[in-house]
């Protein structure tokens, strides 16, 4: 899922094309949703990478910051606030050179999703 789509974007499209243009609706919508699902995991999957390639990190909203390490929330601080805010230890660090564990991946994609990108409010811890 890490290299280039276009291959297999482009043979998925022409197929989709000519299924429909011979009145093949139903195959046609299998293939187009075949297209859509392997846009989907690539995108999922170069935001995991983009996520996980900036190491540890602190991102700060408002009151709020939150320390990522690897692609994990490690810890969360509120101004004000001496104790930290989450309750339990994070999932072990994922191993260098391997593909994210979905234990990891779940909590990754939302970390992609939810943090700001690294130009915005971010700082190297």
């Amino acid at each position: 899922m890490t290299g280039s789509g276009g291959p297999v974007t482009e043979r998925l499209t022409e197929r989709m094309r000519t299924l429909a243009t011979a009145q093949r609706y139903e195959e046609a919508a299998m293939t187009r949703d075949r297209l859509s699902a392997l846009d989907g995991a690539v995108t999922r999957t170069r935001q995991m990478d983009q996520l996980l390639a900036r190491g540890r990190f602190e991102t700060t909203r408002g009151e709020v910051t939150w320390v990522v390490d690897h692609a994990r929330l490690v810890d969360v601080r509120v101004a004000g606030s001496t104790a930290g805010a989450l309750p339990a230890a994070p999932p072990p660090p994922p191993e260098p050179g391997r593909p994210l564990p979905r234990l990891l991946a779940d909590e990754a994609l939302v970390l992609a999703r939810r943090l700001p990108t690294p130009d915005a409010t971010t700082s190297v811890a």
